[in-house]
């Protein structure tokens, strides 16, 4: 039990983790190198250049991007959260322990559960 909780409290310390976003030109680079078809949504994220985002502020700015994209238009749902985002985390984010915290938010609601 007593590694139960400690493996939720260093879980939780990579969810509070503060990573600082590179320029807005290296932003987008590391997004467009993964390449996607919703690129459009890079330059909403690359507005925020040199800010300090932990892991729960990344998957948020991304749902905010893509919902601003959504509007109006027919998304792909959970499917983005899935296959698009896990992919730009990686690009976007160098430190590793910030990403993987990230990537497991992600798979939980509310981006799990978008349709």
């Amino acid at each position: 039990m007593h590694s139960t909780i400690k493996r939720r409290k260093n879980l939780s310390d990579s969810n509070k983790k503060l990573y600082t976003l590179p320029s807005e030109s290296e932003i987008m680079h590391r997004l467009q190198s993964v390449g996607s078809d919703y690129e459009d949504l890079f330059p909403m994220i690359a507005g925020h250049a040199g800010e300090q985002w932990d892991a729960s502020r990344i998957c948020h700015e991304f749902f905010l991007a893509i919902e601003a994209l959504a509007y109006g238009r027919v998304m792909p749902g959970v499917r983005i959260y899935k296959t698009h985002v896990p992919r730009w985390v990686d690009a976007l984010v160098d430190d590793r322990e910030v990403a993987e915290a990230a990537k497991e938010i992600l798979k939980k609601p509310p981006y799990a559960s978008r349709v």
